[in-house]
């Protein structure tokens, strides 16, 4: 991530990162100042906002069906398994995913003109261009993905994040 020891840094005398807290404040006054400019520009950060919550419901569904594992694993005494339910349920779920994303991004008037255009697509190809630049910039040589025993904890002994190492709870802090 671009900035991270920046963004990252905890400040000495709260115990937060400040930096972290500052930028999501600008971030929020920016889309406070595009909803008073611009109700188009307004409705294209909220129509994208959903396509990004439907992708973000879809993509395990998209996952289970290309692995074929169906099975979740809490711990020990919780099992969830949709048995012979798995594949069609997700199969559902990406067809809901797609359309529901088409339908957010079309337009609501025809004909289409730029007063009246959705302009979703161009923020969430943004975003995904953004987001590829920075893999190739910087992510791809620094991102460390999850070692296998990590997961057997988090995943499937059911161990809460409190407990793994490098993770630093509010407890730890004395906060």
């Amino acid at each position: 991530m671009f900035f991270q020891n920046w963004i990252t840094a905890i400040s000495p005398r709260w115990r937060v990162p400040i930096n972290a807290l500052l930028l999501q404040y600008g971030f929020v006054i920016l889309l406070g100042l595009v909803y008073l400019f611009s109700t188009q520009g307004f409705n294209a950060l909220v129509g994208s906002t959903v396509v990004f919550f439907y992708l973000s419901y879809g993509m395990p569904a998209i996952v289970m069906l290309a692995t074929r594992r169906f099975e979740i694993h809490q711990n020990d005494r919780t099992r969830y398994d949709l048995r012979k339910f798995a594949y069609p349920i997700c199969i559902v779920v990406v067809i809901y995913t797609v359309l529901a994303v088409i339908f957010v991004m079309i337009p609501g008037q025809v004909p289409i003109t730029a007063g009246n255009m959705n302009y979703t697509i161009v923020i969430v190809a943004g975003f995904f261009i953004l987001m590829a630049i920075a893999w190739f910039a910087d992510a791809r040589k620094s991102f460390r993905p999850p070692s296998d025993n990590l997961i057997a904890r988090v995943v499937l002994m059911g161990t809460t994040l409190s407990k793994v190492p490098g993770v630093v709870t509010s407890e730890e802090l004395d906060l």
